[in-house]
């Protein structure tokens, strides 16, 4: 196909914003990709072959199809020229806007849904992603059309709305026993959505940044379990659970309590800040990432012990006695022994690496206080002011003073 690589392109895209991508076979089953598997195992079909045929009699090349189901489901579908079999591109299923609780339970009335498959669907609702009609992935979409139409004026688009069918399929009925594969299906969307977290909380453990930011950008706020009937209150709930679980994260992938301490509890006063769904969604990505970069800049998982504990105390109190003697008496070693040892573990010296995490608390000081130089100098461990003037000119190029300057006209 002259096309792969475009539709390669398009395929990999929707993937990134969860929107499903299948390739089939245009044959007798193909109205069955609009009816997944969660929807046939609690009994509900919502397009069938008789309804698809009624209201698009045949599918036409050329065309780019719009379909909308009962459920409000949104589908996007076209025939791919010069495949053989003859074959169709289906995206979705997505919606145009969030379904709300209400939303679904009248859905279920509507459709005899007894509550135990009322959930399975409200469960399932939470898998599907939510594309506004302003969402670039149409735009890539109409590029595609384009491309294997040759030109905006070879294709037509064409709209079919299920909604105006009355008739709705469906097995289980209110007063009807529940098969036990409902409950089955419930637990099964229960468990991807626990799967979901759990992705997050290894990358977190493992300083995966990549992988953080492409969970976060999918992150969606109705997939998060309902307690309350507040939806505010409801996410920031989950917020709360999110740092706990974060916290016990970094602390798997190395991070010490001193630093955990400090991020956990501000993010807790970030939390109760919080005044609607969308900013507490930012938030906690902003939870993710912050967890993910600490794992990166401080784990020492990797080390041994005694090296451990010496980034430890040097983190804990860079105002304490520092020098080598002292640290290796701590750890009942020869002090030639951990100067060694630390540097082939870390790829720098102990006297680097105290230099650099005093730099690096000076100018987070000189930028965020208005503290005086000797006092900044000394919450750094350095009781001389012009010595610590001119090692911070030797890493940062400037005086202590000049960056404060700086700091504040950026």
């Amino acid at each position: 196909m002259f096309y792969k690589p475009e539709l390669n392109l398009l395929i990999n895209t929707c993937q990134k914003i969860r929107l499903g991508t299948e390739i089939f076979s245009l044959d007798d089953n193909f109205y069955k990709i609009f009816n997944s598997d969660p929807l046939r195992l609690i009994g509900l079909q919502t397009v069938s072959k008789e309804t698809l045929t009624e209201v698009a009699p045949e599918i036409s090349s050329n065309t780019l199809y719009n379909l909308c189901d009962r459920l409000s489901r949104r589908f996007v579908f076209m025939l791919l020229p010069f495949s053989v079999p003859e074959q169709a591109l289906v995206i979705g299923p997505y919606f145009s806007d969030e379904p709300s609780s209400i939303n679904v339970l009248e859905i279920s009335e509507t459709m005899g849904l007894n509550p135990t498959t009322a959930r399975g669907l409200e469960e399932y609702f939470k898998e599907i992603p939510i594309v506004s009609e302003s969402n670039s992935i149409f735009a890539l979409i109409y590029s595609f059309a384009e491309k294997i139409w040759q030109g905006e004026d070879n294709f037509t688009v064409s709209e079919i709305n299920l909604k105006l069918v009355e008739d709705l399929t469906t097995t289980p009925k209110i007063g009807q026993h529940v098969e036990p594969q409902t409950t089955a299906v419930n637990m099964r969307i229960m468990e991807k959505r626990y799967n979901y977290e759990k992705q997050f909380m290894e990358a977190v453990t493992k300083g995966q940044i990549a992988k953080i930011e492409l969970l976060a950008n999918n992150l969606d706020p109705k997939n998060f379990e309902s307690r309350t009937a507040d939806t505010v209150r409801n996410i920031k709930n989950y917020c709360i659970i999110m740092n706990t679980l974060l916290r016990k994260a970094a602390e798997t992938g190395g991070v010490h309590p001193i630093y955990l301490n400090g991020i956990s509890s501000d993010f807790a006063v970030k939390i109760e800040l919080v005044t609607s769904t969308k900013s507490a969604t930012e938030l906690m990505k902003n939870m993710f990432r912050s967890y993910c970069l600490l794992v990166r800049q401080h784990s020492t998982k990797n080390f041994s012990e005694p090296v451990k504990q010496i980034i430890n105390i040097i983190n804990a109190d860079l105002s304490a006695n520092l020098n080598l003697s002292t640290l290796a008496d701590t750890q009942k070693l020869n002090p030639s022994y951990v100067s060694t040892l630390f540097k082939r573990e870390t790829g720098t010296t102990i006297t680097e690496y105290i230099n650099k995490k005093r730099i690096d608390t000076a100018k987070k000081l000189l930028k965020t206080t208005n503290l005086q130089i000797q006092t900044v100098a000394q919450h750094c461990g350095i009781l001389d002011v012009h010595y610590f003037s001119r090692l911070f000119k030797k890493h940062c190029g400037t005086t202590p003073m000049e960056y404060r300057e700086k700091s504040k006209t950026v």
